[in-house]
C-alpha cells in the first residue's frame, strides 16, 4: 500500500487507510520459518559433496551418516561438533539439532525440500497465516496477520488476545496438544481460536491450514515531518518473489523524493542474500554500489572459497546517506546483513531491541526429499565487522507494543525514529511500551524453530 501522510494532520484525524493495511500483516505460523534461513545463492563456491557425504540409500542409517559426515566436513564449526551415538536417533531433524555448536548455532536444521523451495523460490507458504507472542504470563497476542492467508478473511487484528485453542485454555495447554492441534508437515488442520479484543466479549474463529502467497512488502508510505519527507517501508522476508515488490516500493519512494527512510524489519527473519544485497544497494545507491557488501568466510578446510560479495548495481535507488532500521529479536539473518553491510558506507541507526544474532549462512543440501541447512559460512562487512552472534544492539532502545498499529507514526518504534529525525536524538517516549517476553514460550523450542509460532 502506498500513501503520503502529513504527520501533523495524522495526529488529529483517524488513520483508516493505514489501519486497514496494517491489520493484514504477515506470519508463517504452521509450516516454515524464514528466520532459520540465510541461504547462499550467489557464487558461494563449492565444497566436497562426494560419497563420504551423501552416498548411500534413503535408509535411516545412511541418512544419519549423511548428516553426521556433513556436520564434520563443511559445517562452519566442524572442529567443535560433539560426538553422539547415531543409533540413538530415530529422526535426522533431532540429530542435527544435537550436533549444533552452542552458543553460535541455534539455526542449522533439516526440512522438507519441496516446501523449502516453494517458500524461498515461489513465495508460497502452507499455514494459517498468523504469529503469536506471549506478552505476559497470562496473555498471548497476535503480532502479525498475513494478507491473503487463511486467517486474513476473518476479523482478527494485531494485538487481539488468544484465550483458547480448540477449547483448551492457554493457561493449561500442553506441548502435545499444540503439536496435535497445529499439525506437522503437510497435515491439513483446522483450529478454533477463542479471541478477545481488549476487554470486549470473546468470539470464535475457525481457520484451516492452506497454501497462500506470501506478500513481503507489507506497507510503503511517506510521512511529512517538518521539512523532511520520511519514507516508511515494512519488509517481511527476502524471497525471490520480493524482487518485484521491492522495485515497486523503491520506485514509489524515489518518486516521492524522500530524504529519510525508516525500514521496518522487526519481524523479518531473513532469506536470500542476493535480495538483501539488492535492498542495501537500492537504499545507498552510488554510495555503496560496487563496494563490498559481505565477505564470506568458510571453515579452515574450505578457506580457499572465501570471497567478497559486492553491492550490486541497481538502476532504481534512493541514494540515502542515512537509514533508520526498526529491529526486534525476530530481525535475523539477511536483515542483519543489510544493517551490517551498509554501515561502512551509510549511517544506520537501529531502533527497537537487539536483533537475533545470525552472522552466518547456509547452502541447502538435498537428499531423499529432505534439505539440510547446516551453517556453512560466516559474514563480515567491508570493515571486517561481524561475529554478532549475540545480536546487533539497538542504538535507540524501544519496545514493540502490540496494541499499536504498524505503520502509524505514533507507533512506539516508528515514533522513536521520527523523534530522532526531528530532534537528533533518541526519545524516552518509545520506552513506554511493555516488552514482549520471548522466554515465556507456549510451546517447546523445536516447535518454535519449525513453525515460528510463539516468540
Amino acid at each position: 500500500m502506498h500513501s503520503v501522510l502529513n504527520l501533523t494532520f495524522m495526529r488529529k484525524l483517524p488513520r483508516l487507510s493505514v489501519i486497514i493495511a496494517s491489520a493484514v500483516l504477515v506470519s508463517n505460523c504452521g509450516s516454515y520459518d524464514s528466520d532459520d534461513e540465510n541461504e547462499i545463492d550467489i557464487g558461494a563456491g563449492t565444497v566436497s559433496n562426494g560419497a563420504t557425504l551423501d552416498g548411500g540409500s534413503c535408509e535411516l542409517s545412511d541418512m544419519r551418516a549423511w548428516v553426521s559426515n556433513s556436520m564434520n566436513d563443511y559445517y562452519l564449526f566442524s572442529d567443535q561438533v560433539p560426538t553422539v551415538n547415531l543409533n540413538d536417533y530415530a529422526e535426522i531433524e533431532t540429530l542435527i539439532r544435537d550436533l549444533r555448536v552452542a552458543p553460535f548455532d541455534r539455526f542449522s536444521y533439516i526440512d522438507d525440500a519441496q516446501s523449502s523451495s516453494a517458500f524461498f523460490n515461489e513465495g508460497k507458504l502452507f499455514g494459517f497465516g498468523f504469529r503469536l507472542a506471549r506478552t505476559s504470563q497470562d496473555d498471548v497476542q497476535f503480532t502479525l496477520i498475513n494478507p491473503g492467508s487463511p486467517i486474513a478473511s476473518h476479523d482478527v487484528r494485531r494485538g487481539d488476545f488468544v484465550r483458547d485453542i480448540n477449547g483448551v485454555s492457554l493457561d493449561v495447554i500442553t506441548n502435545e496438544q499444540v503439536t496435535e492441534f497445529f499439525g506437522t508437515g503437510d497435515e491439513v488442520k483446522t483450529l478454533t481460536l477463542t479471541i478477545q479484543r481488549g476487554t470486549a466479549e470473546t468470539f470464535d474463529v475457525d481457520v484451516t491450514k492452506a497454501i497462500f502467497d506470501l506478500q513481503t512488502v507489507l506497507e510503503t508510505e511517506v510521512v511529512v515531518e517538518g521539512n523532511q519527507r520520511v519514507g516508511y517501508l515494512h519488509f517481511l522476508s527476502f524471497l525471490e518473489t520480493s524482487n518485484a515488490e521491492l522495485d515497486d516500493a523503491i520506485n514509489y519512494l524515489a518518486g516521492e523524493n524522500i530524504n529519510e527512510l525508516v525500514l521496518d524489519l522487526r519481524y523479518n527473519g531473513g532469506g536470500r542474500i542476493s535480495v538483501a544485497g539488492k535492498l542495501a544497494a537500492q537504499i545507498g545507491g552510488s554510495l555503496v554500489q560496487g563496494q563490498p557488501f559481505a565477505q564470506f568466510q568458510y571453515n579452515a578446510k574450505y578457506s580457499a572459497n572465501n570471497q567478497t560479495y559486492t553491492h550490486p548495481t541497481q538502476t532504481n535507488t534512493l541514494d540515502l546517506n542515512r537509514v533508520f532500521v526498526l529491529t526486534t529479536d525476530d530481525t535475523c539473518s539477511a536483515s542483519e546483513m543489510v544493517i551490517n553491510g551498509l554501515r561502512p558506507f551509510v549511517e544506520v541507526i537501529t531502533v527497537g531491541s537487539t536483533s537475533c544474532g545470525k552472522p552466518y549462512g547456509t547452502n541447502g543440501e538435498e537428499r531423499c526429499g529432505k534439505v539440510m541447512q547446516a551453517l556453512r559460512v560466516s559474514f563480515v562487512n567491508a570493515n571486517g565487522v561481524g561475529d554478532y552472534y549475540e545480536g546487533i544492539s539497538a542504538d535507540c532502545p524501544a519496545n514493540d507494543n502490540l496494541n499499536d498499529t504498524l505503520g502509524n507514526p505514533t507507533e512506539a518504534l516508528f515514533s522513536s525514529a521520527l523523534e530522532y529525525i526531528r530532534t537528533g536524538s533518541c526519545s524516552a517516549i518509545a520506552h513506554r511500551a511493555k516488552p514482549l517476553n520471548p522466554k515465556l514460550d507456549l510451546i517447546n523450542p523445536a516447535m518454535i524453530e519449525k513453525q515460528g509460532l510463539i516468540r
